[in-house]
């Protein structure tokens, strides 16, 4: 209708002399800018929240609709499901379960009391740990062997070794304090060793991997002498870890890499001295699918 308004009024200008024909072409200025404008305040105003008999939506400024992802909204972070509608209560997204408030609200750094347990929830929202040793209903799945690649679907990692490398242990617990152990791979010299094993939160004081990893660090340190890094990120096999070095004057190092994977400390832990190998080692780390 505006478009149709302002050609008719540009097409019949000619009828229009003198003053009359600038002010026309004035009003078709001011209602040009005043359609603009109201477009503008249209499209502005779609964002919103949207209910009906399943819940609550968001609309996007673009009309569009958020699935199967994180969203921040007036500085709360939410979580929407494939049909487009908030999580509410407790929910596993990926590998870590998060809570979140009738109002569809992610908890972060708090702690939240329910009916037979207190949860613990990082700045990022993921559970730490439940307190009163409330028994897990999470089972640690062991990986296995294709040839010399190892594979491990519920923690999503594989990696092959190289041909100097070999089975010194898998799927045991041998690594003191460890849930489980999926293996050990070592060098015939046994100066070089790489672990994956796992930690149940509650059997730990520490809140965080990064804690975790310190508390560790610490203890190589004050027992052997050992130098260490500070705390640090890195990413390996596609997800991110918390990362520390320890490291003595004859060349002996230890790396801990530390993520969270369904209630669990994953601990990746290299034992070595030939710094070229080791790193190769670590970057041969990759998703399973």
């Amino acid at each position: 209708m505006f478009s149709f308004m302002v050609y008719y009024l540009l097409r019949n200008d000619d009828h229009c002399k003198g003053e009359d024909k600038m002010r026309l072409k004035k009003w078709v200025r001011i209602i040009g800018l005043t359609a603009v404008f109201s477009v503008s305040i249209s499209f502005s105003s779609l964002a919103a929240w949207q209910q009906d008999a399943n819940g609550w939506a968001y609309q996007n400024d673009d009309g569009t609709y958020p699935k199967e992802e994180w969203k921040q909204i007036d500085n709360s972070w939410y979580y929407f499901d494939q049909n487009g509608y908030r999580l509410t209560g407790e929910q596993k997204i990926g590998f870590n379960y998060y809570y979140f408030d009738d109002a569809g609200v992610m908890a972060s750094s708090c702690k939240i009391q329910f009916s037979n347990f207190i949860g613990v929830y990082d700045k990022g929202g993921a559970l730490l740990y439940q307190t009163d040793n409330v028994e897990f209903n999470h089972t640690l799945e062991p990986g296995y062997f294709s040839d010399s690649t190892f594979i491990n679907p519920w923690a999503d990692y594989k990696i092959t070794f190289p041909d100097n490398f070999e089975v010194k242990y898998f799927n045991s617990k041998v690594v003191e304090n460890a849930s489980s152990v999926d293996f050990a791979f070592g060098t015939s010299d046994n100066h070089n060793y790489l672990f994956v094993y796992y930690v149940k939160m509650p059997d730990t004081n520490a809140q965080s991997p990064e804690e975790l990893l310190t508390i560790y660090a610490d203890g190589i340190s004050a027992q052997t002498g050992a130098s260490k890094t500070e705390v640090t990120d890195k990413t390996v096999g596609g997800y991110p870890y918390k990362y520390v070095s320890c490291y003595t004057d004859s060349g002996v190092y230890t790396d801990y890499y530390c993520r969270i994977v369904d209630h669990h400390y994953m601990f990746i832990q290299n034992l070595y001295t030939d710094v070229t190998t080791m790193d190769h080692l670590i970057n041969q780390f990759s998703k399973v699918n």
